[in-house]
């Protein structure tokens, strides 16, 4: 008898040990704001607002939509919940929205009071991307400069300066995003055709083409990804920029750098002039 109620004693113990940090494990931040966000009353557009976020809001995703393109979650200090557009979130390392449940929870009407974001989301639509004027002569520019430029004696010795030669990191947005660029040539899913002599380089970078990088994700420009605000906190350390924290833990020779989409609409000419400069300078410094 009194061995059993020592064994109740000990798993009450151990009940009361583990459950409260169950507890705080459902309610750790796995994802944030990368805008101003609109969060919904339900799975949709159509949908009231029930608040605006700001960049950067911590949130605790708890299901999803069932196709995976609106989240049902809370903010860490609990005191907004709703749905939020999986494409306007960075996520902490390692989250899979697909492991949670799916739901179609409608909560209670936005009230009046909260406007809906004017920022980038996903009711946002981009113009008709025609060309005219100055644009058409910058398209002509650009057509005109050598897709392979010469290599330079300088442009060696960064790469000879000590990193691992065989890694390659991706600095981008949704364009150089780790699942829609590049991320076939490391699972073996592709047919390289007439082009066969490009194996050897494919085999040199084995394992950076699918990796997912701390310096390329949905919604990134050219100054976001230079500012420590949108770094991932469970990895970055405090003030470095998603660059150069990418640059730090992977430790690459060699960048591909990629951005545009975003910058058009966000950032002026001057803007992306300088925030794409500082990126190429910290990627020379790195090596």
């Amino acid at each position: 008898m009194r061995r059993s109620i020592t064994l109740l004693m000990l798993g009450g113990l151990l009940v009361g040990v583990l459950l409260p940090g169950l507890a705080t494990a459902q309610d750790e931040t796995n994802a944030w704001t990368l805008y101003d966000l609109n969060m919904r009353a339900g799975p949709g557009l159509d949908y009231g607002v029930v608040a605006v976020l700001a960049p950067n809001t911590g949130l605790v995703i708890a299901a999803h939509d069932g196709a995976l393109e609106w989240l049902l979650a809370h903010t860490t200090d609990g005191t907004q919940r709703g749905w939020v557009h999986s494409l306007y979130l960075r996520y902490q390392d390692g989250f899979s929205a697909a492991r949670l449940p799916a739901s179609s929870e409608v909560l209670q009407t936005a009230p009046e009071t909260a406007p809906a974001a004017s920022g980038p989301g996903p009711e946002e639509q981009s113009g008709s991307g025609e060309l005219s004027g100055s644009s058409a002569e910058m398209a002509a520019f650009l057509e005109s400069v050598p897709v392979i430029p010469a290599i330079s004696d300088h442009a060696r010795a960064v790469y000879q300066s000590g990193n691992h030669r065989h890694r390659f990191s991706k600095v981008g947005d949704c364009n150089t995003y780790e699942w829609s660029f590049l991320s076939p040539f490391d699972t073996g899913q592709y047919d390289l055709g007439d082009y066969g002599d490009l194996q050897p380089t494919i085999s040199y970078y084995a394992g950076s083409f699918g990796r997912n990088s701390l310096a390329a994700h949905v919604g990134f420009n050219a100054l976001t990804v230079i500012d420590a605000a949108w770094a991932n906190p469970a990895t970055c350390q405090p003030g470095e920029a998603p660059v150069w924290c990418e640059y730090r833990t992977w430790q690459p020779a060699a960048a591909i750098i990629m951005f545009g989409a975003n910058d058009v609409y966000l950032l002026s000419p001057d803007q992306y002039e300088a925030s794409l400069r500082q990126t190429i300078t910290w990627t020379l410094q790195h090596g």
